[in-house]
Order: C-alpha cells, then sequence, then structure tokens
C-alpha cells in the first residue's frame, strides 16, 4: 500500500499560517501594548508618550507614532516612547523601522525581558529568524518564565526546520501555560513534521479537549491518524 504522507515539513507558507495563531496567543513582547513613561517628571515627554499610549490602545497607530517621536525629541534619554513607536510601526507593518526603535530602547534599558521579546518579534515578522532567535534567547535568560519568548523561538525554530528544538520550545511553553491549546497545536504539528505522529495525535486531541473550536488541531487530526493507520497496515 503507498502511503502518501503529508508535505508540510517542507512548506514554509503553511508552517506561516500554522503558527501565526500561536504567535497571536502567546504573550508578544509587543501584548502588553504601549506603555506609561517611568518617569512622570519627564514633563511634556511624558504627555506626549501618554497620549501616544492612548491613541495605540484605541488602534490609532499613526497619531500614536507621531506622539512618541515628539516624546521621544523632547527627551531622548527615555526607553519607553522608543518601545510604544516600535509597538506602533510593528502594529503598521514596519518591521524594520520597530526593530530600530527597540534597538534604541534596549540601549537605554537593557535588562527589560520584553524589550528583548518585541525585537525578536519584529526580526521574526521580517524573516529574520535565526537574529529573532538570539532575541528570544537574551529574553529568556532574563526571564525563564516568559512563555511567549517560548512559543515565538519555537516558531522561528520550525520556520528553519529545527523541528526538534521547536518541539522542545513548545513544551516548555506548555509546562508554563498547560491550558494554551495552540501550543499543543503547534506542538503537535512540529511532531507532525517529523513524522511522530502518535505523538502529534495525543497533542492534537489535548489541544481539542482544551478548545473544541481549535482548527489546526481539528484539521490536522485526521492527516495524522490517516498515516499513522497506513504504516501500521504495511
Amino acid at each position: 500500500m503507498q502511503i502518501h504522507e503529508p508535505t508540510v515539513s517542507v512548506s514554509v507558507a503553511m508552517l506561516d499560517r500554522v503558527f501565526r495563531a500561536v504567535l497571536a496567543l502567546c504573550i508578544s513582547g509587543f501584548l502588553l501594548g504601549p506603555i506609561a513613561c517611568s518617569r512622570p517628571e519627564a514633563g511634556d515627554a511624558a504627555r506626549f508618550n501618554n497620549l501616544g499610549t492612548s491613541n495605540g490602545a484605541a488602534g490609532n497607530y499613526r497619531a500614536a507614532l507621531a506622539q512618541f517621536t515628539k516624546a521621544i525629541d523632547l527627551s531622548p534619554e527615555l526607553p519607553e516612547p522608543y518601545f510604544n513607536r516600535a509597538h506602533a510601526r510593528f502594529c503598521l507593518d514596519d518591521f524594520v523601522g520597530a526593530t530600530a526603535d527597540l534597538n534604541m530602547a534596549i540601549s537605554l534599558d537593557p535588562k527589560k525581558p520584553y524589550y528583548y521579546l518585541a525585537r525578536g518579534d519584529a526580526k521574526e515578522r521580517a524573516g529574520d529568524y535565526r537574529r529573532a532567535i538570539g532575541d528570544y534567547n537574551r529574553a529568556i535568560e532574563l526571564d525563564g518564565k516568559l512563555t511567549g519568548a517560548y512559543c515565538n523561538r519555537g516558531y522561528a525554530q520550525g520556520s528553519l526546520g529545527n523541528y526538534e528544538e521547536a518541539i522542545s520550545d513548545f513544551s516548555n511553553a506548555i509546562d508554563l501555560s498547560p491550558t494554551n491549546d495552540w501550543a499543543y497545536s503547534a506542538r503537535a504539528f512540529a511532531k507532525h513534521s517529523v513524522k511522530d505522529y502518535a505523538g502529534a495525535i495525543v497533542d492534537y486531541k489535548h489541544a481539542i479537549e482544551l478548545n473544541p473550536r481549535n482548527a489546526l488541531a481539528n484539521d490536522k487530526l485526521a492527516s495524522a491518524e490517516t498515516v499513522l493507520r497506513e504504516l501500521k497496515t504495511r
């Protein structure tokens, strides 16, 4: 009997579709949204930063970007307006600009793990997976319980074809957030890609138990079950 195995492991487009939902649900460095100025005494810079924060939270990213730029012009030593402008640029799909602003935020405050997580996200969205992994590594060094860093590093590893590393990262994310059904789906997909169909089926089923509407698990479970069944009948 001829076995028709899925070709997901070679499809970058498929990987992007599969893991994008994971990135949306894991804790991104930008999930915090714009942040208030750490020094209210900064005066007008803090005022413009906080106006931009309000606009950014409301989804008015271009207005927010202009206000964060004013805050930076007035007080270029503050890291928060750079992070916030990076957030606005990220939401406008300007990943290069977001990375540049995060470079500045990190130079001013190099101990904030979510700055590295956010920069990793910007690099990942620009397709620079290897450098994104470097930022996720640093975020994890600073905060080993940062679920999003494991999730997003797993996505980057999977995009490079490093499925075993991706499985390890998604496992760490699951340990930290055991009810994250999308992390189970992502790990299942990575297992599916290395032909661990039995392991993938277990994870797909667990994801569905956690969330019966998990589209990825429902879509891929039957495929994994079919291949495993055919392998057993050879």
